[in-house]
C-alpha cells in the first residue's frame, strides 16, 4: 500500500512538472522582430518581442550575436523559441518595455536610443558577456530620446 501512494506521488508530481515545463516553453511567445549587422559585418543586433497575451505590454530583448553564431534568415514576426542561444544570458544587452531604435555608431558600437513616455528598462549590458575575454570587442550604448534619424525600428 505504502509502495503505490509513493509511485502515485512520484507521477503526480513528473505530471506537474511536465505541464510546467510546457507552459514555460510555450508561453510566453517570443517573436523576432529585427536583425541589423554591424557595418564590418562581424556583428548582427537582434531585437526579439515577448508577448504575454494581454498580460503585459509588449517586452523587448536586444541581444548581439557573433554573425557565425546567426546564420538563419528569419522574417518579422516569427516564432523564436527561447532554447540555445535565444536562452543564452551571454548574449543580452538590453531587457525593457520602451522600444528600441538601433543603430551602429563608431565601428562596434551599438547604440540603443528609447524613445518612450515613460522608459522602462530591466536590464542593460554594456557589453554582452561572451566578449569579455575577446580582444576585438563589442559594445552598447543606452540613449534616451536622442530622435537619430538612422535609428532602426522593429
Amino acid at each position: 500500500m505504502k509502495r503505490k501512494s509513493v509511485i502515485g506521488s512520484l507521477c503526480v508530481l513528473m505530471g506537474a512538472f511536465a505541464l510546467w515545463w510546457c507552459v514555460k516553453l510555450m508561453w510566453p511567445t517570443y517573436d523576432f522582430r529585427l536583425a541589423l549587422p554591424s557595418p564590418d559585418g562581424s556583428y548582427v543586433a537582434v531585437v526579439v518581442r515577448e508577448n504575454k497575451a494581454g498580460f503585459e505590454d509588449f517586452f523587448y530583448e536586444v541581444r548581439i550575436f557573433p554573425s557565425s553564431k546567426f546564420e538563419e534568415k528569419r522574417v518579422r514576426g516569427q516564432r523564436v523559441w527561447k532554447t540555445g542561444v535565444w536562452n543564452d544570458g551571454d548574449y543580452l544587452i538590453y531587457r525593457g518595455y520602451a522600444i528600441p531604435g538601433l543603430h551602429w555608431s563608431a565601428g562596434q558600437r551599438l547604440a540603443i536610443d528609447l524613445d518612450d513616455l515613460e522608459n522602462e528598462v530591466e536590464e542593460v549590458r554594456p557589453r554582452p558577456a561572451f566578449e569579455f575575454d575577446r580582444k576585438s570587442s563589442v559594445s552598447a550604448e543606452l540613449l534616451f530620446n536622442t530622435h537619430e534619424r538612422r535609428d532602426v525600428l522593429p
